[in-house]
Protein backbone atom coordinates (compact mmCIF):
# COMPACT_ATOMS: atom_id res chain seq x y z
CA UNK A 1 0.00 0.00 0.00
CA UNK A 2 0.90 3.37 -1.24
CA UNK A 3 -0.71 4.93 1.90
CA UNK A 4 1.31 3.66 4.35
CA UNK A 5 4.25 6.11 2.90
CA UNK A 6 4.19 9.99 4.76
CA UNK A 7 5.40 11.86 2.45
CA UNK A 8 7.08 14.46 4.94
CA UNK A 9 9.50 11.69 6.48
CA UNK A 10 10.84 11.10 2.63
CA UNK A 11 11.76 14.64 1.80
CA UNK A 12 14.85 15.39 4.46
CA UNK A 13 18.61 14.92 3.97
CA UNK A 14 18.72 10.97 5.09
CA UNK A 15 20.32 8.42 2.90
CA UNK A 16 18.28 5.14 2.18
CA UNK A 17 20.04 2.21 1.96
CA UNK A 18 19.96 0.26 -1.00
CA UNK A 19 17.55 -2.23 -0.10
CA UNK A 20 15.00 1.28 0.67
CA UNK A 21 15.96 2.67 -2.49
CA UNK A 22 14.47 -0.12 -4.40
CA UNK A 23 11.76 -0.26 -2.23
CA UNK A 24 11.15 3.41 -3.35
CA UNK A 25 11.65 3.16 -6.51
CA UNK A 26 8.98 0.13 -7.07
CA UNK A 27 6.22 2.37 -4.65
CA UNK A 28 7.11 5.39 -7.07
CA UNK A 29 6.04 3.48 -10.33
CA UNK A 30 3.12 2.06 -8.66
CA UNK A 31 1.93 5.46 -7.84
CA UNK A 32 2.71 7.07 -11.19
CA UNK A 33 0.83 4.38 -12.45
CA UNK A 34 -1.99 5.38 -10.10
CA UNK A 35 -1.89 8.89 -10.75
CA UNK A 36 -1.93 8.28 -15.08
CA UNK A 37 -5.09 6.36 -14.27
CA UNK A 38 -6.63 8.37 -11.99
CA UNK A 39 -5.80 11.26 -14.97
CA UNK A 40 -7.48 9.16 -17.13
CA UNK A 41 -10.84 8.94 -15.17
CA UNK A 42 -11.01 12.20 -14.09
CA UNK A 43 -10.57 13.11 -17.83
CA UNK A 44 -13.27 11.01 -19.05
CA UNK A 45 -15.37 12.43 -16.71
CA UNK A 46 -15.15 16.18 -17.86
CA UNK A 47 -15.58 15.00 -21.26
CA UNK A 48 -18.95 12.88 -20.48
CA UNK A 49 -19.87 15.79 -17.92
CA UNK A 50 -21.13 13.23 -15.84
CA UNK A 51 -18.19 13.97 -13.15
CA UNK A 52 -19.51 12.90 -9.17
CA UNK A 53 -21.54 10.81 -10.91
CA UNK A 54 -19.60 7.64 -10.25
CA UNK A 55 -20.64 6.19 -7.01
CA UNK A 56 -16.68 5.31 -5.92
CA UNK A 57 -15.35 8.79 -6.78
CA UNK A 58 -16.47 12.10 -6.69
CA UNK A 59 -14.66 15.22 -8.02
CA UNK A 60 -12.96 16.69 -4.47
CA UNK A 61 -12.29 13.23 -3.44
CA UNK A 62 -10.61 12.56 -7.32
CA UNK A 63 -8.48 15.93 -6.61
CA UNK A 64 -7.96 15.23 -3.16
CA UNK A 65 -6.46 11.82 -3.53
CA UNK A 66 -4.11 12.99 -6.86
CA UNK A 67 -2.62 16.04 -4.78
CA UNK A 68 -1.66 12.94 -2.40
CA UNK A 69 0.04 11.04 -5.19
CA UNK A 70 1.78 14.15 -6.69
CA UNK A 71 3.05 14.70 -3.32
CA UNK A 72 4.20 11.16 -2.92
CA UNK A 73 6.40 10.99 -6.44
CA UNK A 74 8.02 14.07 -5.44
CA UNK A 75 8.76 13.07 -2.07
CA UNK A 76 10.11 9.98 -3.17
CA UNK A 77 12.21 12.04 -6.20
CA UNK A 78 13.84 14.18 -3.18
CA UNK A 79 14.65 10.54 -1.16
CA UNK A 80 16.50 8.38 -3.88
CA UNK A 81 17.86 11.57 -5.53
CA UNK A 82 21.12 11.25 -7.50
CA UNK A 83 23.12 13.55 -5.33
CA UNK A 84 22.59 11.52 -2.18
CA UNK A 85 24.51 8.70 -3.44
CA UNK A 86 27.62 10.11 -4.72
CA UNK A 87 30.61 8.70 -3.35
CA UNK A 88 32.13 11.07 -1.15
CA UNK A 89 35.54 11.79 -2.98
CA UNK A 90 33.33 12.96 -6.03
CA UNK A 91 31.04 15.09 -3.32
CA UNK A 92 34.62 16.78 -2.26
CA UNK A 93 35.69 17.22 -5.71
CA UNK A 94 32.13 19.41 -6.27
CA UNK A 95 32.55 21.12 -2.85
CA UNK A 96 36.23 22.45 -3.68
CA UNK A 97 35.18 23.59 -7.31
CA UNK A 98 32.04 25.07 -5.77
CA UNK A 99 34.11 27.34 -3.20
CA UNK A 100 37.28 27.80 -4.82
CA UNK A 101 36.40 30.88 -6.98
CA UNK A 102 36.39 33.24 -3.91
CA UNK A 103 37.80 33.34 -0.67
CA UNK A 104 36.74 32.83 2.62
CA UNK A 105 35.85 35.90 4.56
CA UNK A 106 36.23 35.63 8.50
CA UNK A 107 33.65 36.17 9.88
CA UNK A 108 31.41 35.01 7.43
CA UNK A 109 29.22 38.29 6.20
CA UNK A 110 26.41 35.83 5.65
CA UNK A 111 25.54 32.01 6.70
CA UNK A 112 25.81 31.00 2.70
CA UNK A 113 29.25 32.92 2.02
CA UNK A 114 31.21 30.28 3.48
CA UNK A 115 31.91 26.07 3.91
CA UNK A 116 30.17 26.02 6.83
CA UNK A 117 27.16 26.51 4.77
CA UNK A 118 27.97 22.72 3.73
CA UNK A 119 28.31 21.93 7.67
CA UNK A 120 24.46 22.32 7.75
CA UNK A 121 22.72 20.52 5.02
CA UNK A 122 22.62 17.16 6.75
CA UNK A 123 25.42 14.62 8.50
CA UNK A 124 26.88 13.04 5.42
CA UNK A 125 27.35 16.63 4.02
CA UNK A 126 29.03 17.80 6.91
CA UNK A 127 31.51 15.23 7.39
CA UNK A 128 32.40 15.07 3.66
CA UNK A 129 33.14 19.36 4.01
CA UNK A 130 35.14 18.71 7.32
CA UNK A 131 37.08 16.04 5.42
CA UNK A 132 37.99 18.39 2.90
CA UNK A 133 41.15 20.60 3.26
CA UNK A 134 40.65 22.48 0.41
CA UNK A 135 37.65 24.13 1.62
CA UNK A 136 39.33 25.70 4.75
CA UNK A 137 42.75 27.30 3.29
CA UNK A 138 41.81 30.47 1.57
CA UNK A 139 40.92 33.00 4.09
CA UNK A 140 40.58 37.01 4.28
CA UNK A 141 40.47 38.61 7.82
CA UNK A 142 38.31 41.04 8.04
CA UNK A 143 39.66 43.99 9.86
CA UNK A 144 36.57 46.00 10.44
CA UNK A 145 35.02 48.43 12.81
CA UNK A 146 32.87 46.20 15.13
CA UNK A 147 34.69 43.13 14.92
CA UNK A 148 37.11 42.08 17.59
CA UNK A 149 40.50 41.18 15.59
CA UNK A 150 40.90 38.86 18.57
CA UNK A 151 38.26 36.77 17.81
CA UNK A 152 38.81 36.88 14.34
CA UNK A 153 42.09 35.73 14.68
CA UNK A 154 40.91 32.40 16.72
CA UNK A 155 38.31 31.41 13.95
CA UNK A 156 41.09 31.78 11.33
CA UNK A 157 43.21 29.22 13.42
CA UNK A 158 40.17 27.42 13.82
CA UNK A 159 39.90 27.32 10.05
CA UNK A 160 43.47 26.76 9.38
CA UNK A 161 43.32 23.79 11.95
CA UNK A 162 40.63 22.41 9.60
CA UNK A 163 42.90 21.85 6.73
CA UNK A 164 45.39 19.67 8.61
CA UNK A 165 49.10 20.28 9.14
CA UNK A 166 50.10 20.35 5.46
CA UNK A 167 48.00 21.97 2.95
CA UNK A 168 49.09 25.38 1.29
CA UNK A 169 47.49 28.42 2.66
CA UNK A 170 46.31 31.60 1.05
CA UNK A 171 45.45 34.24 3.49
CA UNK A 172 44.65 38.26 2.66
CA UNK A 173 44.21 41.23 5.80
CA UNK A 174 41.21 43.27 4.49
CA UNK A 175 42.19 47.04 4.49
CA UNK A 176 40.66 49.28 6.84
CA UNK A 177 38.18 51.71 5.04
CA UNK A 178 37.77 54.16 7.72
CA UNK A 179 39.74 57.52 8.12
CA UNK A 180 41.15 57.16 11.85
CA UNK A 181 42.96 53.99 12.90
CA UNK A 182 41.86 52.14 15.58
CA UNK A 183 44.35 53.26 18.98
CA UNK A 184 45.78 49.99 19.34
CA UNK A 185 46.01 49.67 15.33
CA UNK A 186 50.53 48.90 15.82
CA UNK A 187 49.78 46.23 18.45
CA UNK A 188 46.85 44.34 16.72
CA UNK A 189 48.94 44.22 13.47
CA UNK A 190 51.67 42.67 15.68
CA UNK A 191 49.69 40.38 16.99
CA UNK A 192 48.32 39.38 13.33
CA UNK A 193 51.42 39.19 12.47
CA UNK A 194 53.10 36.43 14.96
CA UNK A 195 49.98 34.59 15.55
CA UNK A 196 49.05 34.50 11.28
CA UNK A 197 51.49 35.01 9.34
CA UNK A 198 54.70 33.70 11.24
CA UNK A 199 53.17 30.50 12.82
CA UNK A 200 52.18 29.66 8.97
CA UNK A 201 55.04 30.89 6.88
CA UNK A 202 56.20 27.56 6.19
CA UNK A 203 52.67 26.97 4.81
CA UNK A 204 51.17 29.92 2.49
CA UNK A 205 51.37 30.12 -0.82
CA UNK A 206 49.63 33.41 -1.44
CA UNK A 207 49.82 36.48 0.94
CA UNK A 208 48.17 39.91 1.28
CA UNK A 209 49.52 41.65 3.52
CA UNK A 210 47.99 45.28 4.53
CA UNK A 211 50.62 46.01 7.68
CA UNK A 212 52.08 49.12 9.61
CA UNK A 213 55.76 49.98 8.10
CA UNK A 214 57.07 48.09 11.33
CA UNK A 215 55.35 44.94 10.85
CA UNK A 216 56.79 45.32 7.04
CA UNK A 217 60.23 45.80 8.44
CA UNK A 218 59.90 42.36 10.31
CA UNK A 219 58.06 40.42 7.61
CA UNK A 220 61.39 42.02 5.23
CA UNK A 221 63.90 41.70 7.71
CA UNK A 222 63.56 39.38 10.09
CA UNK A 223 66.15 35.77 9.34
CA UNK A 224 63.95 33.29 11.39
CA UNK A 225 60.85 33.46 8.74
CA UNK A 226 61.13 31.31 5.96
CA UNK A 227 57.98 30.77 2.96
CA UNK A 228 59.57 28.37 0.90
CA UNK A 229 55.83 27.90 -0.33
CA UNK A 230 55.14 31.30 -1.41
CA UNK A 231 54.18 31.82 -4.94
CA UNK A 232 52.05 35.12 -4.88
CA UNK A 233 52.46 38.18 -2.42
CA UNK A 234 50.78 41.55 -2.18
CA UNK A 235 52.91 43.98 0.24
CA UNK A 236 50.53 46.88 1.01
CA UNK A 237 51.92 49.85 3.54
CA UNK A 238 48.69 51.12 5.09
CA UNK A 239 48.31 54.54 5.56
CA UNK A 240 48.53 54.60 9.44
CA UNK A 241 50.42 57.23 10.58
CA UNK A 242 50.65 58.48 7.38
CA UNK A 243 52.28 62.13 8.03
CA UNK A 244 55.59 60.84 9.57
CA UNK A 245 58.34 60.09 7.28
CA UNK A 246 60.97 56.83 8.87
CA UNK A 247 61.01 55.01 6.40
CA UNK A 248 62.56 51.35 5.28
CA UNK A 249 65.74 52.24 3.83
CA UNK A 250 68.61 50.04 2.12
CA UNK A 251 71.11 51.11 4.98
CA UNK A 252 69.19 50.38 7.62
CA UNK A 253 69.18 46.47 7.09
CA UNK A 254 70.00 43.95 5.02
CA UNK A 255 66.90 42.61 3.59
CA UNK A 256 67.03 38.67 3.03
CA UNK A 257 63.57 37.89 1.79
CA UNK A 258 64.98 37.28 -1.88
CA UNK A 259 66.41 34.04 0.17
CA UNK A 260 63.41 33.39 2.57
CA UNK A 261 60.81 33.29 -0.44
CA UNK A 262 62.61 31.92 -3.53
CA UNK A 263 59.65 30.91 -5.72
CA UNK A 264 57.72 33.77 -5.92
CA UNK A 265 56.89 34.72 -9.02
CA UNK A 266 53.77 37.43 -8.71
CA UNK A 267 54.23 40.27 -6.67
CA UNK A 268 52.56 43.87 -6.36
CA UNK A 269 53.73 46.67 -4.47
CA UNK A 270 50.94 49.30 -3.10
CA UNK A 271 50.71 52.50 -1.20
CA UNK A 272 54.97 52.81 -0.58
CA UNK A 273 55.59 56.21 -2.57
CA UNK A 274 58.83 57.59 -1.72
CA UNK A 275 59.35 55.30 1.68
CA UNK A 276 60.51 52.04 -0.11
CA UNK A 277 63.79 52.36 -2.21
CA UNK A 278 64.36 49.38 -4.72
CA UNK A 279 67.54 47.65 -5.24
CA UNK A 280 69.18 43.94 -6.90
CA UNK A 281 68.52 42.02 -3.83
CA UNK A 282 65.59 43.14 -2.68
CA UNK A 283 63.00 40.56 -3.88
CA UNK A 284 63.36 37.64 -6.34
CA UNK A 285 63.18 39.66 -9.45
CA UNK A 286 64.89 36.67 -11.44
CA UNK A 287 61.54 34.21 -11.14
CA UNK A 288 59.05 37.41 -11.70
CA UNK A 289 56.16 36.80 -13.85
CA UNK A 290 53.83 38.91 -12.82
CA UNK A 291 54.77 42.80 -11.02
CA UNK A 292 52.50 45.31 -10.12
CA UNK A 293 53.28 48.75 -8.63
CA UNK A 294 50.09 50.66 -7.42
CA UNK A 295 51.09 54.44 -5.74
CA UNK A 296 54.63 53.01 -5.43
CA UNK A 297 56.90 55.27 -7.40
CA UNK A 298 60.20 54.17 -8.42
CA UNK A 299 63.22 55.97 -9.91
CA UNK A 300 63.88 54.98 -13.50
CA UNK A 301 67.65 53.99 -12.84
CA UNK A 302 66.08 51.51 -10.25
CA UNK A 303 63.15 50.57 -12.87
CA UNK A 304 66.18 49.16 -15.32
CA UNK A 305 67.73 47.83 -12.90
CA UNK A 306 64.90 45.32 -12.07
CA UNK A 307 63.71 44.64 -15.50
CA UNK A 308 67.08 43.70 -16.47
CA UNK A 309 66.88 40.92 -14.10
CA UNK A 310 63.16 40.62 -14.82
CA UNK A 311 63.50 38.79 -18.10
CA UNK A 312 60.42 36.06 -17.50
CA UNK A 313 57.67 39.02 -16.45
CA UNK A 314 54.86 38.15 -18.55
CA UNK A 315 52.37 41.24 -16.88
CA UNK A 316 54.05 44.26 -15.41
CA UNK A 317 52.91 47.29 -14.30
CA UNK A 318 54.63 50.61 -13.19
CA UNK A 319 54.90 54.05 -11.56
CA UNK A 320 57.65 56.16 -12.39
CA UNK A 321 58.69 58.50 -9.97
CA UNK A 322 58.81 61.89 -11.63
CA UNK A 323 61.40 63.28 -9.36
CA UNK A 324 64.63 63.13 -11.15
CA UNK A 325 67.98 65.07 -11.43
CA UNK A 326 70.77 64.79 -13.37
CA UNK A 327 72.50 61.97 -11.55
CA UNK A 328 69.12 59.82 -12.68
CA UNK A 329 69.36 60.99 -15.77
CA UNK A 330 73.00 59.66 -16.22
CA UNK A 331 72.38 56.38 -14.40
CA UNK A 332 69.51 55.01 -16.67
CA UNK A 333 70.73 51.88 -18.75
CA UNK A 334 72.00 53.08 -22.14
CA UNK A 335 71.93 48.97 -23.17
CA UNK A 336 68.71 47.59 -24.19
CA UNK A 337 66.41 45.73 -22.03
CA UNK A 338 65.09 42.66 -23.19
CA UNK A 339 61.50 41.06 -22.47
CA UNK A 340 60.82 38.21 -24.35
CA UNK A 341 57.50 37.10 -22.45
CA UNK A 342 56.14 40.39 -21.67
CA UNK A 343 52.39 40.08 -22.96
CA UNK A 344 50.85 42.83 -21.03
CA UNK A 345 52.75 46.73 -19.70
CA UNK A 346 51.10 49.49 -17.66
CA UNK A 347 52.76 52.40 -17.58
CA UNK A 348 51.99 55.36 -15.11
CA UNK A 349 54.10 58.62 -14.91
CA UNK A 350 53.51 60.64 -11.59
CA UNK A 351 53.44 64.71 -12.09
CA UNK A 352 54.96 66.09 -15.36
CA UNK A 353 54.25 69.46 -14.92
CA UNK A 354 57.56 70.98 -14.48
CA UNK A 355 58.60 72.52 -18.18
CA UNK A 356 60.86 69.61 -20.22
CA UNK A 357 60.16 67.30 -17.00
CA UNK A 358 58.63 65.12 -19.78
CA UNK A 359 61.45 65.09 -22.06
CA UNK A 360 63.75 64.47 -19.13
CA UNK A 361 62.41 61.35 -18.03
CA UNK A 362 60.21 59.43 -20.80
CA UNK A 363 62.74 59.74 -22.99
CA UNK A 364 65.29 58.27 -21.27
CA UNK A 365 62.75 55.57 -19.60
CA UNK A 366 61.92 54.23 -23.24
CA UNK A 367 64.91 54.39 -24.77
CA UNK A 368 66.34 50.54 -23.42
CA UNK A 369 63.09 49.11 -23.87
CA UNK A 370 62.81 46.08 -26.33
CA UNK A 371 58.87 44.58 -25.84
CA UNK A 372 58.48 42.24 -29.11
CA UNK A 373 55.75 40.44 -28.03
CA UNK A 374 53.28 42.54 -26.07
CA UNK A 375 49.85 42.57 -26.56
CA UNK A 376 48.34 45.16 -24.39
CA UNK A 377 50.18 48.68 -23.53
CA UNK A 378 48.44 51.20 -21.53
CA UNK A 379 50.45 54.58 -20.95
CA UNK A 380 48.71 57.35 -18.60
CA UNK A 381 49.84 60.21 -16.58
CA UNK A 382 48.27 62.13 -13.25
CA UNK A 383 47.77 65.28 -15.38
CA UNK A 384 47.29 66.38 -18.65
CA UNK A 385 50.96 66.04 -19.95
CA UNK A 386 51.47 68.51 -22.82
CA UNK A 387 54.99 68.13 -23.10
CA UNK A 388 55.40 64.29 -23.67
CA UNK A 389 57.49 62.89 -26.40
CA UNK A 390 55.47 61.20 -28.58
CA UNK A 391 58.41 60.17 -30.56
CA UNK A 392 60.17 58.43 -27.94
CA UNK A 393 57.21 56.30 -27.80
CA UNK A 394 56.41 55.16 -31.69
CA UNK A 395 60.37 54.39 -31.73
CA UNK A 396 59.38 52.01 -29.28
CA UNK A 397 56.81 50.42 -30.71
CA UNK A 398 58.50 50.80 -34.30
CA UNK A 399 61.74 49.15 -32.63
CA UNK A 400 59.79 46.37 -30.93
CA UNK A 401 57.64 45.23 -34.19
CA UNK A 402 55.19 43.87 -31.73
CA UNK A 403 51.69 42.79 -32.79
CA UNK A 404 49.93 45.02 -30.68
CA UNK A 405 46.10 44.05 -29.33
CA UNK A 406 44.99 46.82 -27.37
CA UNK A 407 46.65 50.43 -27.13
CA UNK A 408 45.17 53.04 -24.02
CA UNK A 409 46.82 56.37 -23.59
CA UNK A 410 45.49 58.56 -20.85
CA UNK A 411 45.76 61.81 -19.80
CA UNK A 412 48.60 62.70 -22.47
CA UNK A 413 48.53 65.03 -25.41
CA UNK A 414 48.78 63.40 -28.74
CA UNK A 415 48.75 65.35 -32.06
CA UNK A 416 46.55 64.54 -35.05
CA UNK A 417 50.22 62.92 -36.64
CA UNK A 418 50.87 60.81 -34.26
CA UNK A 419 47.40 59.46 -33.79
CA UNK A 420 47.41 58.84 -37.56
CA UNK A 421 50.95 57.28 -37.40
CA UNK A 422 50.02 54.59 -34.26
CA UNK A 423 46.75 53.73 -36.21
CA UNK A 424 49.26 52.93 -39.01
CA UNK A 425 51.95 51.46 -37.06
CA UNK A 426 49.76 48.90 -35.58
CA UNK A 427 47.86 46.94 -37.76
CA UNK A 428 47.08 44.13 -35.43
CA UNK A 429 45.14 46.64 -32.64
CA UNK A 430 41.75 45.09 -31.61
CA UNK A 431 41.47 48.20 -29.64
CA UNK A 432 42.49 52.02 -29.51
CA UNK A 433 41.92 54.38 -27.05
CA UNK A 434 43.80 57.41 -26.93
CA UNK A 435 40.67 59.31 -25.27
CA UNK A 436 38.41 61.29 -26.56
CA UNK A 437 40.17 64.58 -26.21
CA UNK A 438 42.45 63.14 -29.23
CA UNK A 439 41.63 63.25 -32.98
CA UNK A 440 41.25 60.62 -35.47
CA UNK A 441 41.84 62.70 -38.62
CA UNK A 442 39.15 62.19 -41.69
CA UNK A 443 41.53 60.39 -43.99
CA UNK A 444 42.35 57.39 -41.57
CA UNK A 445 39.00 57.04 -40.88
CA UNK A 446 38.44 56.15 -44.12
CA UNK A 447 41.29 53.78 -44.22
CA UNK A 448 39.81 52.27 -41.51
CA UNK A 449 36.27 52.03 -43.57
CA UNK A 450 37.90 50.09 -46.46
CA UNK A 451 39.83 47.72 -43.64
CA UNK A 452 42.97 48.99 -45.46
CA UNK A 453 43.88 50.25 -41.71
CA UNK A 454 43.20 48.30 -38.60
CA UNK A 455 41.34 45.56 -39.64
CA UNK A 456 40.96 43.81 -36.43
CA UNK A 457 39.91 47.15 -34.85
CA UNK A 458 36.66 46.54 -32.49
CA UNK A 459 36.89 49.17 -30.19
CA UNK A 460 37.70 52.57 -30.70
CA UNK A 461 37.77 55.76 -28.05
CA UNK A 462 38.72 59.22 -29.86
CA UNK A 463 37.74 62.41 -31.08
CA UNK A 464 36.36 62.79 -34.96
CA UNK A 465 36.27 65.73 -37.17
CA UNK A 466 33.63 63.75 -39.61
CA UNK A 467 30.10 62.35 -38.32
CA UNK A 468 29.13 60.97 -41.39
CA UNK A 469 32.59 59.32 -42.36
CA UNK A 470 32.53 57.71 -38.73
CA UNK A 471 28.58 55.99 -39.29
CA UNK A 472 29.78 55.08 -43.02
CA UNK A 473 33.28 52.91 -41.15
CA UNK A 474 30.66 51.38 -38.75
CA UNK A 475 28.43 50.21 -41.27
CA UNK A 476 31.24 49.07 -43.62
CA UNK A 477 32.51 47.70 -41.05
CA UNK A 478 29.46 46.04 -40.15
CA UNK A 479 28.25 44.73 -43.37
CA UNK A 480 32.11 43.50 -44.04
CA UNK A 481 32.63 40.92 -41.05
CA UNK A 482 29.04 39.80 -42.08
CA UNK A 483 29.30 38.75 -45.15
CA UNK A 484 33.18 38.95 -46.26
CA UNK A 485 33.28 39.84 -49.78
CA UNK A 486 37.34 39.64 -49.72
CA UNK A 487 38.88 36.36 -48.48
CA UNK A 488 41.79 38.68 -48.04
CA UNK A 489 40.42 40.69 -45.97
CA UNK A 490 38.43 39.48 -43.06
CA UNK A 491 36.87 42.65 -40.94
CA UNK A 492 36.28 42.28 -37.32
CA UNK A 493 32.80 43.25 -36.43
CA UNK A 494 32.72 46.54 -34.21
CA UNK A 495 31.78 46.37 -30.81
CA UNK A 496 32.41 49.28 -28.75
CA UNK A 497 32.81 52.83 -30.54
CA UNK A 498 33.25 55.84 -27.94
CA UNK A 499 33.69 59.00 -29.89
CA UNK A 500 33.23 62.92 -29.25
CA UNK A 501 32.48 64.83 -32.61
CA UNK A 502 33.20 68.15 -33.74
CA UNK A 503 31.07 70.08 -36.49
CA UNK A 504 27.14 69.66 -36.97
CA UNK A 505 23.90 68.31 -34.65
CA UNK A 506 23.52 64.74 -35.74
CA UNK A 507 20.48 64.74 -38.35
CA UNK A 508 17.86 62.34 -37.68
CA UNK A 509 18.62 59.76 -40.84
CA UNK A 510 22.09 59.35 -39.55
CA UNK A 511 20.79 58.89 -35.88
CA UNK A 512 18.62 56.22 -37.11
CA UNK A 513 21.61 54.66 -39.09
CA UNK A 514 23.48 54.72 -35.30
CA UNK A 515 19.80 53.27 -33.69
CA UNK A 516 20.06 50.61 -35.95
CA UNK A 517 23.91 49.23 -35.38
CA UNK A 518 23.02 49.47 -31.79
CA UNK A 519 19.90 47.18 -32.35
CA UNK A 520 22.46 44.88 -34.07
CA UNK A 521 24.60 44.77 -30.40
CA UNK A 522 27.07 47.48 -31.13
CA UNK A 523 27.74 49.99 -28.34
CA UNK A 524 28.25 53.56 -29.80
CA UNK A 525 28.21 56.40 -27.73
CA UNK A 526 28.62 59.93 -29.64
CA UNK A 527 28.79 63.12 -27.91
CA UNK A 528 28.99 66.42 -29.84
CA UNK A 529 31.65 68.89 -28.53
CA UNK A 530 32.74 72.33 -29.35
CA UNK A 531 35.43 73.22 -32.09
Amino acid sequence: MLSDLDPRALATNDVPSDEERNVLRLRQAAARRDLAALDAEIALALDLDITGSTPNMSESFARKKRRGLVKLIRSIDIAIAPHKFLPAELMSCIFTLAFSAFPTYLPPPGRTSSPLALCHVCIRWRKVALNTPELWTDVVFRYERNLNPYKTMDLVEEWFARCGPSKRLSLEISRWTRQEFPSDHEEVMQVVFLRLIAAYALRFSHLVLRLPEAQIYSFLATSSLAFPCLRSIHLERDTYMDDTLPSIRKQDTSFIFSRQAPLVTDMELHNFRHILEVEATFFTWNNLTRFRCHHTPIKVSEIHSILQQCRKLEDCQLNVDPHINEDDVKSASKTRIRLPFLRRLAIFFGFLGRPGLSEQLVGPFLEPLFIPNVKELHISSVNHARGFPQQALISLLTRSSCDIDVLQISDIYLSEETVSQLAVTLPSLTMLHVGVDHLLPKAVLQEVAKGQLLPKLQCLVCRIDDLETAIQMLENRWEASKSPSSPSIQLSPPVFFMLDYVGEVINLFQAVRVDRLRACGVRIEMNRVGC
